[in-house]
């Protein structure tokens, strides 16, 4: 998590690591991080979608100030190759959608998603093009 924090402008972070859904949550996540994730965190094995369902709950049980309508997920490849699922949810079909990015364009793709920029499909469709199935820093600089 803290690679994850430290490649992101401080200025522009907004992410806060939930891993309880009975905790508020009011403010970003900031390193160091002192408390590790949880092996049974609720979102583990869950869609895109099931955890945006997720978060949406959270936000309405707690009062916690969260976007469940963009999120990112970290899983067991973030820790490998430095990249997270950016997410998008739900579109037009009902379902939440994420495209996988690398930590240090994370924060700036998510203020393009809340800002109207290009949406989780067109970032789909450039990472699709790539052999590992992760969105271009270069793709990104041209949107």
């Amino acid at each position: 998590m803290e690679r994850f924090i430290d490649s992101n402008d401080s200025e522009d972070f907004y992410f806060v690591f939930v891993d309880d859904l009975s905790e508020k949550y009011n403010c970003a996540s900031e390193s160091p991080v002192t408390k590790d994730s949880s092996p049974t965190s609720p979102f583990i094995g869950k869609s895109t979608h099931e955890c945006h369902v997720l978060l949406q709950q959270l936000f309405k049980d707690t009062g916690s100030d969260i976007d469940y309508d963009c999120f990112a997920i970290m899983d067991k490849r973030s820790i490998e190759d430095d990249t997270l699922l950016l997410c998008e949810g739900p579109s037009e079909e009902g379902e939440a959608e994420s495209v996988r990015a690398p930590f240090d364009v994370a924060s700036l793709i998510m203020l393009n998603f809340r800002a109207g920029g290009p949406g989780v499909e067109e970032y789909q469709e450039a990472a699709a093009k790539e052999e590992d199935g992760v969105l271009n820093m270069d793709h990104f600089q041209k949107c």
